[in-house]
């Protein structure tokens, strides 16, 4: 039988499987290696499987994963993510669907401080769910905020997502995450336009909170300094040239906890709850890399992925209308891949492309992280609605999330639209870099 028809009965029994409930990491490593069996059979298979799982993850880029990750543990039990929302709700709650805005604004700053797109939004989950409810929110508006502003992390530095491009792609990370705060902040900016909207034609959906004091507004901003420094810490430390990304983990996982332990927020079984927390996320981050590894080898060896890219090459399209075939393709992969995932499996074909149209590596990198930010709220492997829904439990359906954050998906489809209009957005800051 032909490699690449192989190639694509293995793409149909991934999803297939996907779909089913299997967790995408044993999907990912199952089929790949029945797939490499049954192309050159069970030794050279073999081979595959004992050199892949050592081989992906033995990059000391990786490193800076599990101490990001690390970081945003101790900084959510340090009461760092609910001086955020504090903060946030104070200054945005007398606007229509003023709970909402600080919820995105929230996930913003918490961005700053973990990294992880699904962390955000079950962390804040927790935090601003019940807060919106109380007040008599709408269930859609919601949930639909939560699980579109908790993908602001991916986007805002640190970023595990940028981290894994880079890797894959000898990018600079340290760049990447510069390219990422003013997208991150138009993102936002644009959640905020988007929930004033709708809320002012429609209060009941989002009602103002009155009776938050002048003073205590000014006083909510003593909550932010946990953010800020940690965030100065990283930034700073990458922007002045002075470390590299996974020193300025190490520095940051050492700063919240300093934090956390001033502020006395920090107990013994907190700090276990977070060690366990960094672990579990970290062992789930890896069996998806080395299974998405596994499935690349095999996909390399079917020729599907460079099938792909000889269709989109041979289009005959200009470099923007090639371009516009790769976002569509991201965009369906966004419905069925996890975005780390998708990142190991398609970049070693896509990225070399998007190279030979002239395209600047940092833009594009900003560019897939913004796909996948649209493929964790898209069904029907929305990562974000899945984790928020678990959070909500019976409070709200599946259906209903899906559908809150139809809005919020138009303003990232914009979001888009505008970051490859004018790619001086993302590259202003790291063209400044030392």
């Amino acid at each position: 039988m032909d490699f690449v028809i192989v190639g694509w009965i293995g793409i149909a029994c991934m999803v297939a499987l996907v779909l089913s409930g299997v967790p995408i990491g044993f999907a990912l490593g199952g089929v790949g290696f029945a797939g490499m069996c049954a192309m050159v059979g069970i030794e050279r298979a073999l081979g595959v499987l004992n050199m892949v799982p050592y081989s992906s993850v033995a990059y000391f880029l990786w490193t800076a994963v599990p101490l990001f990750v690390l970081m945003g543990n101790l900084a959510f039990y340090g009461g760092v993510v609910t001086d955020l929302f504090r903060a946030a709700r104070g200054w945005f709650g007398w606007m229509p669907g003023g709970l909402a805005i600080a919820t995105v604004w929230g996930c913003a700053g918490f961005g700053a401080a973990c990294g992880s797109s699904v962390a955000g939004a079950a962390t804040m989950g927790q935090i601003a769910l019940p807060e919106m409810l109380r007040h008599k929110y709408s269930p859609k508006l919601s949930t639909g905020c939560i699980a579109s502003a908790g993908s602001l992390a991916s986007m805002i530095p640190p970023s595990i997502g940028m981290i894994v491009f880079g890797a894959i792609t000898d990018t600079s990370v340290g760049k990447l995450f510069m390219a990422g705060i003013l997208p991150g902040i138009l993102s936002a900016a644009l959640f905020m336009v988007m929930i004033l909207f709708i809320a002012s034609r429609n209060p009941k959906i989002g009602p103002a909170i009155q009776g938050v004091s002048w003073g205590e507004r000014f006083a909510s901003l003593k909550g932010l300094t946990g953010t800020i420094i940690i965030a100065g810490i990283i930034m700073g430390g990458i922007y002045g040239g002075i470390c590299t990304p996974t020193e300025a983990a190490a520095l940051g996982a050492m700063g919240a906890l300093i934090l956390a332990l001033v502020r006395r927020k920090l107990t013994k079984d907190t700090f276990w709850q977070s060690l366990r927390d960094t672990v579990a996320t970290n062992c789930t981050l890896f069996v998806i890399v080395i299974g998405s590894m596994i499935f690349a080898a095999f996909m390399a060896t079917s020729g599907v992925p460079r099938h792909l890219s000889d269709l989109i090459i041979k289009s005959g399209f200009p470099p923007y209308g090639m371009l516009f075939l790769i976002c569509l393709l991201y965009l369906f992969l966004g419905c069925i891949l996890e975005p780390i995932g998708m990142c190991l499996l398609t970049m070693p074909v896509i990225f070399p492309t998007v190279q030979a149209l002239g395209f600047n590596a940092i833009w594009f990198g900003i560019l897939f992280i913004k796909l996948s930010e649209i493929g964790m709220i898209t069904p029907p492997v929305g990562l974000n609605v899945y984790v928020l829904k678990g959070v909500a439990a019976d409070t709200v359906t599946l259906e209903e999330i899906f559908r809150g954050t139809v809005p919020f998906l138009l303003m990232e489809l914009i979001t888009l639209g505008v970051l490859i209009a004018f790619p001086q957005i993302t590259l202003v800051l790291p063209n400044m870099m030392k």
